[in-house]
């Protein structure tokens, strides 16, 4: 039969936040465990060595500090007995300011503006007069009030023909220019012209933009996108650079080309402009064309400003 042996040697693994200080664990039977503590050896004192030159340096910064504690003062520099504002800015020696609550500064500016309502007379204002009101209203209609708050100067003949010409120096064709003078208050001539590709409509509009730039009439910064139409406001003119597809489909000119010269009994046999699905005949027709270019109308300039910006 063999024997067990009386007292048996085990090593136990402690956890990690243990393992620093290793015991080792003496079994001398199945309910007796004693820990014994390993011994660690007492760590040397590292022995540092110092040089001449440490004394030298230490000699040096105790001259420094003498130094400048006998030249330089530490008294403050705003005294006590003077009054500063937030940046340091003094104030006078008999100023007295008053402390106001926030509650009580709103209350004083609020009585102010009531003294001055009070102070001003009773005038009826202008409007109030329907015989100015229906002058104002007409002004209105007429294009007056509009064309007075224009900041550009109104466009004439000779402010298309530095244009024109740049348009046929760069290959442009189909040049068409209308006056617009009597149909809307925005601008006052219309110059379309047809380009081959968006590459194209990009380069005679920098030619534009150099032939404004020279003749030093005002504009508006373009946009550069790739579309097939290129508006441009050069002052009170607006040049239309368009593809040969896109200007067929639009066909811009036969919409504002209307004038009074024009023959009605012609006009009306035409076909009603798009948005309208209406197709009459006689002078019905004539109305509706005549509506829808009152619409297009506020349609083609927010879209000509829109797409400028």
């Amino acid at each position: 039969m063999l024997c067990r042996p009386l007292a048996c040697v085990h090593r136990v693994r402690m956890p990690f936040w243990s393992r620093r200080q290793c015991h080792t664990a003496t079994t001398t039977g199945p309910d007796c465990v004693l820990f014994q503590p390993i011994q660690e050896k007492p760590r040397s004192t590292p022995t540092t060595a110092f040089s001449d030159d440490d004394f030298v340096y230490e000699g040096i910064s105790t001259t420094q500090d003498a130094l400048y504690d006998s030249t330089v003062s530490r008294e403050p520099l705003i005294s006590s007995t003077e009054a500063f504002g937030r940046l340091s800015t003094k104030l006078g020696e008999n100023d007295d300011r008053p402390i106001v609550e926030p509650f009580d500064h709103r209350a004083q500016f609020r009585q102010a503006d009531t003294q001055e309502l009070s102070s001003v007379p009773s005038v009826s204002l202008p409007f109030d007069d329907a015989k100015k009101a229906e002058d104002v209203i007409e002004m209105g209609i007429e294009g007056q009030i509009a064309h007075n708050w224009q900041d550009t100067r109104t466009a004439h003949a000779e402010d298309i023909e530095p244009l024109v010409a740049c348009l046929k120096r760069h290959k442009a064709w189909d040049i068409a220019v209308v006056d617009a003078k009597q149909k809307t208050y925005a601008f006052d001539y219309l110059i379309f012209a047809s380009c081959r590709g968006t590459r194209h409509i990009n380069l005679v509009s920098w030619a534009i933009q150099e032939i404004d730039r020279n003749v030093n009439i005002s504009k508006i910064k373009r946009r550069l996108n790739e579309t097939e139409w290129e508006p441009i406001p050069v002052g009170r003119i607006i040049v239309n650079l368009m593809t040969e597809k896109y200007r067929r489909k639009a066909n811009f000119e036969r919409k504002w080309a209307l004038t009074s010269s024009m023959n009605p009994l012609d006009f009306c046999h035409h076909a009603v402009s798009e948005g309208r699905g209406i197709s009459s005949h006689g002078l019905w027709s004539l109305t509706l064309n005549i509506q829808d270019l009152e619409d297009y109308e506020n349609d083609y300039c927010r879209e000509t400003l829109l797409r400028q910006y």
